[in-house]
């Protein structure tokens, strides 16, 4: 498929999910700029995490698609749901 998208807000946090077809990664756009950025392990996979005051982007490719989660949302918690979502090989 195309892909999809999943947003969430409770007033007070807001975040989204969306997964796409990997030959559409070249679509997805981050701010980046002063963002603190690192590799974290998601299933044995590398993650690209970006973090800027209180904004989170957590960004996972395998073969068939690129998972992100962004929004106000800590990087346990974005690395939590991100592990619960994902396919494990």
């Amino acid at each position: 498929g195309n892909g999809g998208n999943i947003n969430f807000s409770n007033g007070e946090q807001k975040f989204s999910y969306s997964f796409y077809p990997i030959e559409l990664a070249s679509n997805i756009k981050i701010d980046s700029e002063d963002t603190s950025y690192q590799i974290v392990d998601i299933q044995g996979k590398n993650a690209d995490l970006y973090q800027k005051e209180g904004y989170t982007a957590l960004v996972l490719k395998d073969d068939s698609f690129v998972y992100l989660i962004k929004g106000d949302i800590s990087k346990d918690d974005a690395a939590q749901m991100m592990e619960s979502i994902t396919t494990k090989k």
